[in-house]
């Protein structure tokens, strides 16, 4: 099976950590056996899907050659995708 990937934007500790505290408001626990840690939550810039290895390595090299400027994001609310009763990903 071949492994996928995504770019991504790690979610500052602050937030993550806050987003934690609500969706443990939530029933996820019930539906999921295993559910993010506050460490690997992110925002997903592009999905990349299968990759070839040498290609791959091209693209982290280019991006850890990009500088980052900070930036302000609003979401609201909390939304999924997958099955209505374990949804695969859930997501603000």
């Amino acid at each position: 099976m071949n492994k996928h990937y995504f770019i991504a934007i790690k979610i500052p500790k602050e937030l993550a950590s806050a987003i934690i505290q609500e969706r443990d408001k939530t029933n996820l626990h019930r539906t999921h056996k295993i559910l993010p840690v506050a460490e690997d939550l992110h925002i997903t810039l592009y999905y990349l899907g299968h990759v070839a290895d040498g290609i791959l390595q091209q693209i982290i090299h280019s991006l850890n050659r990009l500088e980052w400027e900070s930036f302000e994001l609003k979401t609201s609310g909390v939304a999924h995708f997958g099955n209505e009763a374990t949804p695969r990903v859930v997501y603000t």
